[in-house]
C-alpha cells in the first residue's frame, strides 16, 4: 500500500529526562523497586488502524493501557490493535508496566504514545511492460490496479483516459527517447486517491514495424499467451518452440522444415493443399495461449508468412520467453514462526489420491506447538488483492480471519494434528492457471497471534513435465545398501552438469537457494561422457563408503544452451549395517562429498521432456476434435532427428 507524501508520524514521549524533572526527589532504594516504562513500538499503521507492540518489562505482572481518555484496561498480552478509526486523526495510547500484589516493586510510569492515522491512501502504483517500441506501434501493458476506474497515460505531450491495461501509441519518431507516464483513478475518491505515477523510459527501434510483431502478454510455469500484430490480409504462421531448438536451424531451414510437414501431411490425409493452409494459417492481429509447456524452460514464439499455395512470404519473426517454476505467483507470501507454519503448494500425488490433480486443487500443510486457535481461507489472489489491497493490510485481514461467516475455523482434530506431527489438507475446486492465495490466523495458547499468508499459481493442464530431474534409490544389485547409494539423472539438451551427495544432517541449516554455492565449492563437474549419458536415456552413479543408517541428500544442478538452469535434489536412507561392519563417518559440509563408485548402465527412456511425477491423474474428456494447427503443433516437427 502507497502511503501519501505527507508520511503520518509517531511521537513516543519516553525520555526519562523529561519525566524526571516532573517528580519530586526519590531515594535510591525506591527508585530501583520501580518496574522499567514498557518500550512501545508501532506497527501496521494504516489510514483506520495501526498495532502497538513492546518486549516483556522484567519482573511485570501485567500492563495498563489507556486510549485515547477511555477507562483503562489491563491486559496480559504485549500488543494491541486498533481499527475502524478515523483517517488523519490523532490518537494517545499510555502503556505502563504492573507490579503483582505483594512484590516489592512499584508500577512504571506511563509511556505515552501520540499515533496520527494516514490520510488517504493512494492506489497501488501499476508495473508497466514494454511489448514493443517502434515508431508507428508501441505497446506498453500494466498490471490492474484494484479499485481503479481507469487509467490516465501521458507521452510525447499527450494524455489520454482509458479503461483497459494496454495503450497502443504509433506517430512516434525512429531512434528517439520516450517517457511514458501512467496513473491509475481512484473509483471512490472519498477513501482512496489515485495512484502514484508509474514512469518508463524507452527509446524507440531505428528501424521499421515488423510484418509480424509478437507481444507476449503472460507467461506461467505451463502456458504463455501473445499477441501477434499484423496487418488484415497478412496470412503467416505461428508456432511456441523451446529455444534450444533454434540453434539447429538457419532461418530458411526453419520455416522449409514446417513448410514441407504441412504439404505432407495434407497429402497423406487426402486435405486439399488451399484447405489446410486456411486451417493453419492466420491472417491480422490475433491473441493466442499455448499450453502444455516445460516449467523454467526459454521458448521461443515464431512467426513467418505464407501464402495459400504454401509459399514463403517473409522472414522469421522471432520472440523468446521463459516459463516460471511451478505453482510461481506474484502473490503475497510472510509469515510463519517458531511455533506455526504453512506450506501452499502444488503436489499432482497428493492430488490425485482425491481424484483431483493440480489444476484444479493445491495442497496445504499446517505444523505448530501449542496452537490453540487456528482461521483460515483461500481466496484468487485478485480478490484478495481487492479486499486488503497489496501489500495487505493486516489488521483487516485479521478481522476477516476472526469473523466465521468468512473463514474456516479449525476442528480441535486439525488443532491436535497440527500441535504434533502435522496435517496436509486439499484444497479443491480451484481454476486452472490462476493465482490463489492462501491466508491463516493462528493463536498460540499464550494469546499470541500469527498471521501466515502465501500464494501459488496452478497449473494450465494436468501433466507435468521438465527437461532435467533426478532420483535416488538404494539396491542390492547395485551394490550393499547400507554403504552405498545410486543417483539418477535424465534430461535433454543439457550442456552443463554438477553435482554431489552429502549427509542430510549437514545439509539442516542451510536454505536451499545455498545449494548451488555448494555445488560450486565442492560438487563434481559432469564429464562429456555423464552428458551424453543424462541426455541419452539416463545416468545413474553409485556413491560409496557411506554410513549405515544415514540419509543423504543428492543435489544437482544442470544447464542447456539457452542458458537456462535447474537444481534438483532428492534425498536417500542407506540401510543398518550388517553386524561386525565398520561404520563409516557422515560427511559435512566443510568435507568433501561421497565419493564416486562408477557410473552404472541405465534403460534408455523415451528421448523426450520426462514426466515430473510417475503418477496416473484422472482421464479429462475431450471437449472435440483437435484442429489441424494442434496436429502440426504436436508433431514437435523441429524435434524429429
Amino acid at each position: 500500500m502507497k502511503y501519501l507524501a505527507l508520511r503520518s508520524f509517531i511521537l513516543a514521549c519516553i525520555a526519562m529526562t523529561l519525566w524526571a524533572g516532573c517528580t519530586g526527589p526519590v531515594s535510591e532504594d525506591r527508585a530501583a523497586q520501580v518496574l522499567a516504562r514498557p518500550e512501545v513500538s508501532v506497527r501496521g499503521l494504516s489510514s483506520t488502524g495501526f498495532t502497538l507492540v513492546w518486549d516483556v518489562v522484567e519482573n511485570a505482572d501485567s500492563y495498563t493501557y489507556e486510549f485515547n481518555g477511555e477507562p483503562a484496561v489491563t491486559t496480559e498480552d504485549r500488543s494491541l490493535a486498533f481499527s475502524g478509526l478515523e483517517k488523519h486523526t490523532e490518537y494517545v495510547i499510555s502503556v505502563k508496566a504492573d507490579a503483582a500484589e505483594g512484590s516489592p516493586y512499584r508500577s512504571s510510569e506511563f509511556t505515552y504514545v501520540h499515533v496520527f492515522t494516514d490520510d488517504l491512501v493512494h492506489l497501488d502504483t501499476p508495473e508497466l511492460i514494454l511489448g514493443s517500441a517502434y515508431a508507428s506501434k508501441t505497446i506498453i501493458s500494466w498490471s490492474m490496479v484494484s479499485g481503479a476506474a481507469g487509467y490516465e497515460y501521458t507521452i510525447n505531450g499527450r494524455t489520454t483516459e482509458t479503461e483497459e491495461t494496454q495503450a497502443i501509441i504509433s506517430g512516434l519518431e525512429p531512434g528517439k527517447e520516450y517517457t511514458f507516464t501512467l496513473k491509475a483513478i481512484s473509483a471512490d475518491p472519498q477513501n482512496a486517491l489515485d495512484s502514484e505515477p508509474a514512469v518508463l523510459s524507452f527509446t524507440t527501434e531505428e528501424g521499421d514495424l515488423p510484418r509480424f510483431l509478437i507481444v507476449p502478454t503472460s507467461v506461467v510455469a505451463d502456458a504463455v499467451s501473445f499477441d501477434v500484430y499484423a496487418e488484415a490480409g497478412n496470412l503467416y504462421y505461428h508456432d511456441v518452440v523451446p529455444g534450444y531448438l533454434l540453434a539447429r536451424y538457419t532461418e530458411e531451414e526453419l520455416m522449409e522444415t514446417y513448410r514441407t510437414a504441412i504439404l505432407q501431411y495434407a497429402e497423406e490425409q487426402g486435405i486439399s493443399l488451399s484447405l489446410a493452409l486456411s486451417a493453419v494459417l492466420t491472417s491480422g492481429t490475433r491473441s493466442f495461449t499455448v499450453t502444455g509447456l516445460v516449467s523454467e524452460m526459454t521458448y521461443a514464439v515464431v512467426a513467418f508468412g505464407m501464402d495459400t499455395k504454401g509459399e514463403l512470404t517473409s522472414n522469421l519473426y522471432v520472440k523468446e520467453v521463459k516459463t516460471t517454476a511451478t505453482g510461481a505467483s506474484d502473490g503475497p507470501d510472510f509469515g510463519g514462526s517458531d511455533w506455526f507454519s504453512q506450506r501452499f503448494y502444488l503436489d499432482n500425488t497428493i492430488s490425485a489420491l482425491s481424484g483431483e490433480d493440480w489444476t484444479t486443487s493445491a495442497v496445504t500443510y499446517w505444523e505448530g506447538m501449542d496452537v490453540e486457535d487456528m482461521r483460515y481461507r483461500v481466496l484468487p489472489t485478485d480478490d484478495f488483492n481487492t479486499l486488503f489491497s497489496d501489500p495487505p493490510d493486516q489488521e483487516l485481514l485479521k478481522s476477516f480471519l476472526k469473523d466465521e461467516n468468512y473463514a474456516y475455523v479449525a476442528s480441535q482434530g486439525i488443532l491436535a494434528a497440527i500441535n504434533s506431527v502435522g496435517i496436509t489438507m486439499l484444497s479443491s475446486g480451484l481454476s486452472p492457471g490462476i493465482s490463489y492465495t492462501l491466508s491463516s490466523l493462528a493463536v498460540s495458547d499464550g494469546g499470541e497471534e500469527l498471521l501466515s499468508v502465501n500464494s501459488l499459481t496452478t497449473k494450465s493442464d494436468p501433466t507435468a513435465r521438465t527437461w532435467f530431474q533426478v532420483s535416488t534409490l538404494v539396491d542390492e544389485q547395485y551394490g550393499d545398501t547400507w554403504n552405498s547409494a545410486v543417483a539418477v539423472m535424465r534430461g535433454v539438451e543439457v550442456t552443463s552438469l554438477k553435482y554431489m551427495m552429502i549427509a542430510s544432517s549437514a545439509l539442516e541449516k542451510v536454505p536451499v537457494s545455498s545449494y548451488p554455492d555448494l555445488l560450486e565449492d565442492y560438487g563434481n563437474e559432469g564429464t562429456e561422457e555423464h552428458l551424453s549419458g543424462v541426455n541419452g536415456g539416463g545416468l545413474a552413479i553409485r556413491f560409496v563408503n557411506l554410513s549405515p543408517s544415514t540419509e543423504y541428500t543428492f543435489i544437482a544442478m544442470a544447464g542447456n544452451p539457452t542458458g537456462d538452469t535447474l537444481l534438483r535434489y532428492s534425498g536417500v536412507s542407506t540401510t543398518a549395517a550388517p553386524e561386525g561392519e565398520r561404520s563409516v563417518s557422515a560427511m559435512s559440509v566443510k568435507g568433501p562429498a561421497a565419493a564416486e563408485g562408477g557410473i552404472i548402465k541405465v534403460d534408455p527412456a523415451d528421448k523426450d521432456i520426462f514426466p515430473v511425477q510417475s503418477i496416473f491423474v484422472p482421464a479429462r474428456e475431450k471437449t472435440g476434435t483437435e484442429d489441424l494447427w494442434t496436429i502440426i503443433h504436436n508433431m514437435k516437427i523441429l524435434e524429429r532427428e
